[in-house]
């Protein structure tokens, strides 16, 4: 058996760091483009590979789990946010993957595909026509109320606005 190969390093010059703080997605894209699926990030005191390969996700986050340490900054949001799917490890993420797991299915997704639908042409609907405006708070507001009404149910509006503004204001701090 031999040992498996280190992906290549990224040349992190900067204008590539310039593109990471213009645009983090670009800068990801491009370091996929140029190294393909998997590449190490230099950071110092950490060891970070981006994985863009969708075969490897599933050895990272699931079939070879153990393997692969949270980061610190996981166990930060960990102590934040409680010991939830993201943030566990061991057989406390077993069991809250299996609590979750009949959520994700394909025909559960399916069976929300209507309302994910019906309330993204809602949003759409309401946004303003010809003028410029804050699409991150737009996608924000959508996001919340696909999770509001296809997750909790419609009754929990006013909880999911508080939970939003304590998740905004956590953010915040750490960025």
């Amino acid at each position: 058996m031999t040992a498996p190969r280190r992906p290549p390093t990224a040349d992190l010059s900067w204008r590539r760091l310039a593109t990471f703080v213009r645009s983090p997605l670009d800068f990801y894209v491009e370091l996929s483009r140029r190294h393909g699926d998997y590449v190490h990030i230099p950071v110092p005191g950490s060891y970070i590979v981006q994985v863009t390969d969708p075969d490897a996700f599933e050895a990272v986050l699931v079939r070879e789990r153990d393997a692969f340490a949270k980061g610190q900054f996981t166990r930060v949001l960990g102590e934040l946010l409680g010991d939830g799917l993201i943030v566990s490890d061991g057989e406390r993420w077993r069991e809250n993957r299996r609590i979750y797991q009949p959520a994700f299915t394909a025909a559960a997704i399916r069976g929300l595909a209507d309302a994910i639908v019906r309330i993204g042409v809602d949003h759409l609907e309401r946004w303003p026509k010809g003028r410029v405006d804050d699409v991150h708070r737009d996608m924000e507001a959508l996001a919340l109320d696909v999770v509001r009404e296809t997750l909790l149910g419609a009754g929990f509006a006013d909880e999911v606005r508080a939970c939003t503004t304590g998740v905004k204001t956590l953010l915040d701090h750490l960025s």
